[in-house]
């Protein structure tokens, strides 16, 4: 068995095509990937208690903090 694969890769031919279907696996995982991150949801964040959440991009916003009566309990 390891004797047919190897006389199989040893023709030029059959490793070019092999490349090919390699590198075209790779742009399909990849594409695949991409739409994936694209459309997967979004963690939601909250911050409660006069907590202030900021995404990682956020720049030059103002921050307004309004002080609220503690819950009763």
């Amino acid at each position: 068995m390891l004797d047919t694969v190897l006389a199989y890769l040893k023709d030029p031919a059959n490793r070019a095509i092999l490349a090919w279907l390699g590198g075209g696996l790779v742009i399909i995982a990849g594409g695949i990937w991409t739409v994936f991150k694209f459309f997967a949801a979004k963690p939601t964040i909250r911050a409660d208690g006069g907590g202030v959440v900021i995404g990682r991009d956020n720049t030059n916003s103002p921050i307004t903090i309004t002080t609220r009566p503690p819950p009763k309990p």
